[in-house]
């Protein structure tokens, strides 16, 4: 079994307060939670209104599956207009 998670750090730029960012946020978890199937969590930078910091995870017996599933996030996160990615990093486990 294998477990591999991203941490993407993203711009938001049309924010103007933290509930937008917020909004924002928790639109983009679940449409990725259904559309992936991968667990997602903010895992950083909850006190600034044009940034977040999302983490994903996935867990298959095949590296190739997980690494697939989340390059596919990653790829639907840079299609969004309102979203810029500012880093990622990938991690095995």
């Amino acid at each position: 079994m294998l477990l591999l998670y991203v941490t993407a750090r993203l711009r938001l730029p049309w924010c103007r307060s933290l509930k937008d960012k917020r909004a924002e946020a928790r639109s983009l978890q679940s449409r990725l939670r259904r559309q992936f199937n991968v667990t997602v969590a903010e895992t950083g930078s909850q006190d600034l209104w044009r940034r977040a910091e999302l983490s994903f995870v996935t867990v298959s017996s095949l590296r190739d599956a997980a690494e697939n599933t989340l390059r596919h996030v990653l790829s639907e996160m840079d299609s969004q207009d309102d979203i810029e990615v500012l880093s990622d990093k990938i991690e095995f486990l």
